[in-house]
């Protein structure tokens, strides 16, 4: 846990004393090794909420959820929800939803092709089917960005990048699982956005 220290420092955070969580059911039910960084961070995390922004699922919560929401993206994208640059990113990239925004955005992990278990890239996943940008390698360095650092670089489609400045917090949560919408409710909000002159802004080093 040695790499870790800095973030545990950074948030003067003390590792609750509870039994390491069991997962090896939640790798049997995904077919496929956890990434190392996820299983530190349950350890030294659990459940909360980070950057008082994004929660990472309990290995309970990931058992169910990443499922369902893996199968909500795959038909949004089978519908034509996505504009084509991002639709092509994700052409043939098996995604593993870990974790949610308050506002709705996936956090998933890119499956690597050898299916080792490898520190792999994360993508946000925007609730409005905008956009899925990969934003670092690894839970560790996900963190480390946002705890240390306060920001992530968040990489688009063909080359845009921006900077998102993030809150310097963790806060233990209670778990509580809710499965997403589905699909044809997706859709309809996805209409009505694209009818919309509004749309989500995030903060960049500009602003």
């Amino acid at each position: 846990m040695a790499r870790w220290r800095e973030v545990l420092t950074a948030l003067d955070h003390v590792v609750p004393s509870r039994k390491r969580p069991v997962l090896d059911d939640v790798e049997s039910a995904l077919g496929l090794p956890l990434p190392q960084s996820y299983r530190d961070y349950i350890w030294l995390f659990g459940y909360g909420i980070l950057a008082d922004m994004y929660c990472v699922w309990s290995p309970e919560m990931l058992q169910v959820l990443s499922p369902a929401h893996a199968a909500e993206v795959a038909e949004t994208l089978s519908l034509g929800l996505w504009p084509s640059d991002v639709a092509h990113s994700l052409k043939g990239v098996r995604l593993i939803p870990f974790g949610k925004s308050d506002n709705g955005d996936l956090l998933a992990w890119e499956v690597p092709s050898d299916r080792r278990p490898s520190e792999p890239p994360i993508r946000i996943l925007h609730h409005e089917q905008t956009s899925a940008p990969v934003v670092c390698h690894g839970l560790l360095e996900f963190v480390r960005d946002v705890v240390v650092a306060g920001e992530i670089d968040v990489l688009f489609p063909r080359g845009a990048a921006e900077k998102w400045e993030l809150e310097r917090s963790f806060v233990p949560l209670k778990e509580r699982i809710v499965l997403p919408a589905k699909a044809k409710s997706l859709r309809r909000a996805h209409e009505r956005f694209r009818r919309s002159s509004k749309r989500p802004r995030r903060a960049s080093s500009s602003d």
